[in-house]
């Protein structure tokens, strides 16, 4: 995004060796070390400039001679990936064979309709990216209809014209293709941003940057209590933290102790996890890992690979989400593969917790920004309904403890009567834990209004001496 940036910042500057040689540098740097797309929509744009609006013998062989930087710069990437990986490969070019021309990479996931960068754009970026969309259409309006010249800049329609065209080319090139991602919105940021009704935007984009972090920041400062003292023993080793359904929102290893590891247990999720690096311990710059086959086994069609999986019982930690709202029965297991573990405190045991925004059971307007309550957006009324739908729970599990306990009463079958009481601990367990969630709900009445939040927790199993965290 900043190497785009600055190219499109010389591109709309005036015309000069400097302006060349400055487009193509950061042009290339994008994407040869950062991403091949990045500077697509820019770099065409600019090319077609200056063959058709700036041609001259000698300024092409000028502009030759700078475009050799971008084989200079290719060169010394493939040189420094050859180190690394052993072996001669051209990354950028892998990068787009695979994603665009390959017959499965472009189409096993994360395929969007072709709305998505659209309606994301406008999320994002509000009145601004209205704005882009329509600032070409606007200009060569003004310019075929009225004649009219804007701001009395000595730049023709036509040349202020293509250098508008980056942005649609951009949404013309990421649209065609079948998968989509929000984040690739971000690399077109500053040719949209250019064309800006500032107030709106920062006021929109301030709301939506608070709402990212106060709604879905848990996943981050969840990792923060494994740094509390005592919670992870410093002279342990081999310690393993579990991810399940949350594997795909775990942010680095750089977050977890220098003793701990990540590893994935089975969730409900049936594409391909990422693989495990060889650990090098050697202190060398050139780690075994940038350059060694991964240890386990990969394939380029997302498909399971079990041997990414490890045991619950070999967890230390455990991370996870549980969101209750979503489960109007409070049953332990809400599937097999991705059971309510904070729900087992026989085996768990909380040890930290942070909010999350439930996206299921929270409005769009208060899922995508954050708006003050004096506003009058607030979740005053979906943490009402979570209270008497949590109420109504409530009266189930006594009825049913009620019923179980009258039946215990009759029964002379020692297997049977073994499993009444399993099946009221069972039920005792669900209540103690609605009552705690019911408490939370009315605590956060007066306080929390912005958004529908879940618990977020980290937590142990006392019993095996294990910490285990729960997010």
């Amino acid at each position: 995004m900043n190497t785009t940036t600055l190219a499109f910042s010389f591109i709309l500057g005036p015309s000069s060796s400097l302006q060349i040689y400055c487009v193509v540098f950061f042009v290339a740097i994008g994407a040869f070390i950062g991403w091949p797309f990045s500077g697509a929509a820019v770099g065409l744009a600019f090319a077609v400039e200056l063959l058709f609006f700036h041609a001259t013998p000698i300024s092409n062989l000028r502009r030759l001679i700078f475009a050799s930087l971008s084989a200079l710069i290719l060169g010394s990437v493939v040189m420094v990936d050859y180190l690394f990986y052993r072996k001669l490969v051209i990354v950028p070019l892998n990068i787009v064979l695979y994603n665009v021309f390959g017959d499965i990479g472009p189409n096993i996931y994360g395929t969007e309709p072709w709305t998505f960068y659209f309606v994301n754009g406008i999320l994002n970026f509000n009145v601004v990216f209205l704005a882009a969309i329509a600032s070409l259409p606007l200009l060569l309006l003004t310019d075929v209809s009225w004649g009219i010249k804007l701001l009395n800049i000595n730049t023709s329609p036509h040349l202020l014209s293509l250098r508008l065209v980056p942005v649609f080319l951009w949404l013309l090139i990421f649209t065609r293709q079948p998968h989509k991602e929000e984040r690739f919105l971000f690399i077109n940021l500053k040719a949209i941003v250019s064309f800006c009704f500032i107030i709106v935007f920062i006021l929109l984009s301030l709301s939506r940057t608070i709402g990212l972090y106060v709604h879905y920041h848990a996943h981050i400062s969840v990792y923060e209590a494994l740094e509390v003292p005592n919670v992870v023993e410093p002279t342990a080793t081999n310690q393993t933290l579990c991810v399940g359904k949350e594997w795909y929102r775990f942010p680095s290893h750089y977050l977890l102790p220098g003793n701990m590891r990540l590893r994935f247990i089975q969730s409900d999720f049936r594409g391909q996890l990422p693989g495990y690096f060889q650990d090098d311990l050697s202190g060398s710059m050139f780690r075994i890992g940038t350059y060694a086959d991964p240890t386990n086994r990969m394939n380029d069609q997302n498909l399971e690979e079990l041997d990414r999986y490890v045991e619950l019982e070999s967890c230390n930690f455990l991370v996870d989400s549980d969101f209750p709202a979503r489960y109007s029965d409070n049953v332990f297991d809400a599937s097999v593969g991705e059971p309510r573990y904070v729900l087992d405190t026989q085996t768990w045991k909380r040890v930290h917790c942070e909010r999350f925004l439930d996206s299921v059971n929270t409005a769009v307007l208060a899922r995508a920004f954050w708006v003050p309550e004096s506003l009058g957006v607030s979740d005053k009324k979906d943490i009402d309904a979570q209270i008497t739908k949590l109420k109504l729970q409530i009266q189930k599990e006594v009825k049913v403890r009620e019923g179980g306990e009258n039946m215990l009463k009759k029964l002379t079958d020692r297997d049977t009567i073994k499993l009444c009481e399993s099946q009221l601990a069972e039920n005792q367990r669900r209540l103690d834990y609605m009552e705690s969630e019911l408490q939370k709900l009315i605590l956060r009445k007066p306080l929390d209004k912005d958004a529908t939040l879940s618990s977020t927790v980290i937590s142990p199993d006392q019993a095996n001496a294990k910490l285990s965290p729960e997010l």
